[in-house]
């Protein structure tokens, strides 16, 4: 968070930097680029304050996701459950705590958000021509989540499983609604390539000598918990090439597969995996505000594992993830019990899924549920008007 603030501070003020964090991983150019503009465009202005430039923006991020999460749920399944997950939006607070951590985080949350209310317009209209600039920009929002992070695609995934499953598919359809955006997304990926990441990455020899390969990943997600392990990208970046640290994850992850895991050592692994990603209902908010705070003050205390007074706080943000979880379950009990295939609770079930799988596959942690944190809370809400009528 701190390293791609200072690299988009320095871009705006400078037009460069030394530091090679971007080479190592390329995957955060996106996030940077964008934080560059925001900086940028303030520095424009005259504002001098950066640090408040980008939480202000990071908190306008967090709130359009949540205005956002409000129409989309009102628009799949009314108003009534729409003014519920506004009201579970108000309780939830890493929402407000992941206000102050401009990161990729929050804003693949609104990405996420974004891509299913643009999917909700363009699915509605009837011509080629009224789809046309919605098309447009749900390509642009798609390259932006795909370049971000590939989870806050996992919605658009999941509908179009979705609609598979349950046979809805006419390709001459499909292809009027979303042809152009397909078009248009391949384009603009070309472009991206070829004029932005040479702006981030201008040294290829640096990036033979720093950047990470995908499989690193993969490798730390079959260690323990499959947290990140400052020993493992030690390993990684131990070797002097990129070809080289490839080969060398490759074997480790082979090895693992292998010699480290029979089927209840497999079990235990993902035990572990998934309740370091699912048991946490801060979603690693206050490990991430631990970590060099501009300003320490009493939240901090309330927040902060170890703080004198985290006894107000630290209870609530797990029993609101533990209800959702719940609530969730219940749902999906409702919907197999009834047999209710074409419910839009499937497409929810179905992104979570989808994000489940990766988890157990990838680097795991809890604040990388944040990006589809909308849609598992929408996921609870059949849940809780089960739960209302079996009461009564």
């Amino acid at each position: 968070m701190g390293t791609i603030f200072n690299i988009a501070k320095e871009y705006a003020t400078k037009g460069f930097t030394t530091d090679p964090y971007l080479h190592t991983f390329p995957n955060n150019i996106m996030i940077t680029s964008i934080y560059t503009v925001i900086l940028w465009g303030a520095k424009i202005i005259g504002v001098k304050d950066f640090l408040t430039v980008a939480t202000v923006f990071n908190s306008l991020i967090v709130a359009a996701s949540g205005i956002l999460l409000y129409y989309n749920t009102k628009k799949i399944f009314g108003e009534s459950k729409a003014l519920m997950i506004l009201i579970i939006s108000v309780m939830t607070t890493p929402l407000y705590l992941y206000s102050a951590s401009y990161y990729s985080d929050t804003f693949s949350m609104l990405l996420t958000m974004v891509l299913l209310r643009l999917y909700l317009i363009i699915e509605e209209k009837e011509s080629l021509k009224s789809t046309i600039i919605w098309q447009i920009l749900f390509s642009i929002i798609m390259l932006i989540g795909i370049k971000m992070k590939i989870t806050c695609t996992f919605i658009i995934i999941a509908i179009c499983v979705y609609k598979i499953l349950n046979l809805e598919v006419n390709i001459k359809i499909f292809l009027k609604k979303f042809g152009v955006s397909i078009i248009i997304t391949g384009l603009l990926f070309v472009l991206y390539n070829t004029f932005i990441n040479p702006i981030y990455i201008p040294n290829e020899q640096y990036t033979e000598a720093y950047k990470i390969p995908t499989e690193h990943w993969i490798m730390m997600g079959l260690n323990g918990r499959g947290n990140f392990s400052y020993e493992e990208y030690h390993y990684t970046q131990s070797f002097p090439t990129f070809k080289e640290r490839r080969e060398a994850t490759r074997k480790v992850i082979i090895e693992r597969l292998i010699t480290k895991y029979q089927e209840n050592t497999l079990f235990k692994h993902i035990k572990g995996k998934l309740g370091f990603a699912w048991y946490d209902g801060s979603y690693y908010a206050p490990d991430v505000l631990r970590r060099e705070p501009a300003n320490k003050g009493y939240l901090h205390e309330i927040v902060l594992e170890g703080g004198s007074n985290t006894a107000i706080y630290k209870y609530w943000p797990q029993c609101m993830h533990f209800s959702m979880l719940i609530f969730m379950c219940l749902n999906v009990y409702k919907v197999l019990k009834e047999k209710d295939y074409l419910a839009k609770d499937n497409i929810m079930f179905i992104t979570i899924y989808g994000v489940l799988v990766f988890l157990l596959i990838w680097e795991n942690r809890s604040r990388y549920l944040i990006t589809n944190l909308p849609i598992i809370m929408m996921s609870q809400l059949g849940g809780i008007e089960y739960f209302a009528k079996r009461k009564d």
